[in-house]
């Protein structure tokens, strides 16, 4: 190499060390290990919202201060209150601090569902009950078989009436959660309440004759039984199934009966055959042919005794209602007009039920209700209709 060479490279080699000398300051690195020191302050290794999201963080700030020492180490200016040991004391602290925080996240994060179940617990010592299910939902994001979140959740679940959701999530609890003894005797405990408590439910809204509700706590309660350990429930529920779809069942048979008596044939037979379509879908627990036949041969022996040809269709009424509507819209009348009498209000309810216009035919009822009229079955009527509209939608 020659010796003019050699000079230019040494010349090159002093021009780039004066460079990082003046790029690298004293200042530049205070202010560096104060935005470490700052930054590291905001870790936070106990909110569980924040630890998975810091624990990424916390690997960024080490590689930032990696990149900074190699970047200040072999240029360290000379720094009249810093010294180059000062420097190498105070990265290690960081260093040390970080690492630290790393370890404790790294640890934390593994039981964030946890923290979110704790979370939950001082809600409910709080009383805010829709706070300690979210927490809940929360921790089961993070673990959705924890037990303890997924028992607390069943609690909540079960205050607030929601026993389809309970069934569905005792079925995970059962089969796939790691359940401990204490586990099994609280849920033991949970089991036998609510298994009560629909029971007992259902047995009140057939007393009080509302056979539809009685009906729908009953099938919860088969369907809480089938996940349950075998032998775990008795037959009561199962009489309480068939009690209620009886009492579906004889509804029908009485509304006929009623609109019978009141000279609505039509009607009459309309309701025969919910109730015959009734005993045919649930054969099972329904065995009353006899009642059926029964019904069958007063309805015909009612129309025999009238004049054939006013009742040669079935429908023949609704089409003379439907024609004297039209009537009426096509002709200039004044826009007040009589309310209608109890008798034409149950009238119209059933020819509503059946052109299956049921929210209609509910709002009838719901009037003939508000007139304090003497409708014996109203109740039942209106309970009937709702089920009919609700099995529609489904």
């Amino acid at each position: 190499m020659s010796k003019k060479t050699l000079f230019i490279l040494l010349f090159l080699s002093s021009i780039w060390s004066g460079w990082a000398q003046d790029a690298i300051s004293c200042d530049y690195i205070k202010t560096q290990f104060q935005s470490y020191e700052s930054k590291l302050d905001k870790i936070n290794t106990h909110n569980p919202n924040l630890i998975p999201l810091h624990y990424f963080l916390i690997q960024d700030i080490q590689s930032e201060m990696v990149d900074f020492f190699k970047s200040v180490n072999p240029n360290f200016p000379n720094c009249s209150d810093l010294t180059y040991n000062d420097f190498i004391s105070r990265y290690d602290d960081l260093s040390f601090r970080a690492r630290n925080l790393k370890d404790t996240l790294f640890i934390q994060k593994q039981k964030v569902d946890t923290l979110f179940y704790e979370l939950a617990l001082l809600e409910i010592l709080k009383e805010n009950k829709d706070e300690a299910l979210y927490y809940t939902e929360r921790a089961l994001q993070y673990n959705r078989i924890n037990p303890d979140a997924l028992i607390l959740k069943l609690q909540l679940l079960f205050e607030e009436h929601q026993f389809e959701s309970c069934v569905s999530l005792l079925h995970t609890i059962y089969n796939e959660a790691p359940l401990t003894r204490t586990h099994e005797m609280t849920l033991s405990d949970f089991t036998l309440q609510f298994y009560d408590t629909l029971f007992n439910r259902g047995d009140a809204l057939l007393k009080d004759k509302r056979e539809a509700e009685a009906l729908n706590i009953f099938n919860i309660l088969e369907n809480f039984c089938k996940n349950m350990p075998s032998n775990y429930c008795n037959d009561d529920y199962y009489k309480g199934i068939i009690r209620s779809k009886t009492g579906v069942f004889q509804s029908y048979i009485k509304i006929s009966r009623v609109a019978l008596t009141r000279g609505y044939p039509d009607i009459a037979e309309n309701f025969y055959e919910y109730a015959r379509d009734y005993e045919q879908t649930n054969h099972e627990e329904i065995q009353d042919g006899e009642e059926l036949n029964k019904l069958a041969h007063e309805i015909e022996l009612y129309k025999q005794k009238l004049n054939p040809e006013s009742f040669a269709d079935k429908n023949e009424f609704i089409q003379q209602e439907i024609d004297i509507q039209e009537n009426i819209e096509t002709e200039d009348i004044p826009v007040t007009q009589s309310p209608l009498s109890c008798e034409e209000l149950f009238k119209k309810g059933f020819q509503l039920s059946i052109t299956s216009d049921y929210q209609q035919a509910i709002d009838i009822f719901q009037q003939i209700k508000s007139m304090n009229c003497p409708c014996t079955y109203w109740e039942e009527i209106m309970e009937l209709l709702k089920t009919r509209e609700q099995s529609i939608k489904e």
